[in-house]
């Protein structure tokens, strides 16, 4: 039977008599991928450095310029709780400090699950060091094959190195305060770096 517009007409469904079935709406998610989202963080870095001397030449003698400096990580999981870790030393350069925060970040979350767990866990950090970027996308597996002995901070490209040996970790070069938590991290470096 057709309408006056010569559509089909609607059968009247009588929703009272017959709930749907709300059951088979409701996907379902896996006990394992849940597990697995829960292995997810999101890490924001960054280091601050003050030279004693900005205006100083360096010489084979005196290769690094060096000052008080503060490093800053902030750890968001997947329930989006934020944690921040930070610390700082006397005597330090930029470099050493954007990588402490990157270190320091990944041991505060590998710190939580057993060496199986571990390699599960997925660490997305975020920095504006293109340095520390660089490193983890490509250097450390160049650098590891020739030892890191020859590299300024072998010390902590040792350790970098052992850890995203234990889990994932990819890195992307942000710019500096161009968001929320990179404002963040980027104050409370400074702040570190002003204490000591």
């Amino acid at each position: 039977m057709k309408t006056s517009h010569g559509l089909p007409k609607l059968k009247r469904m009588n929703w009272t008599s017959k709930k749907p079935d709300v059951k088979s709406f409701v996907i379902p998610v896996d006990d394992e991928k849940r597990k697995l989202q829960a292995l997810k963080f999101d890490l924001f870095t960054d280091g601050s450095c003050c030279l004693q001397n900005p205006n100083a030449i360096p010489t084979v003698a005196s290769s690094k310029f060096t000052g008080p400096g503060g490093w800053s990580a902030l750890v968001v999981d997947s329930k989006e709780k934020r944690t921040v870790i930070c610390g700082g030393e006397k005597d330090t350069t930029n470099n050493r400090m954007e990588l402490c925060a990157v270190i320091k970040g990944i041991e505060w979350i590998l710190a939580e699950f057993d060496a199986e767990t571990a390699k599960h866990v997925q660490i997305s950090v975020f920095s504006d060091s293109t340095y520390c970027v660089n490193l983890i996308r490509d250097w450390l597996e160049k650098w590891r094959a020739i030892g890191f002995a020859s590299r300024p901070n072998a010390d902590l490209l040792e350790t970098i190195d052992d850890l995203v040996k234990k889990c994932k970790v990819k890195a992307s070069w942000v710019p500096r305060c161009s968001t929320e938590n990179m404002t963040l991290v980027d104050k409370i470096a400074n702040d570190q770096r002003l204490a000591q």
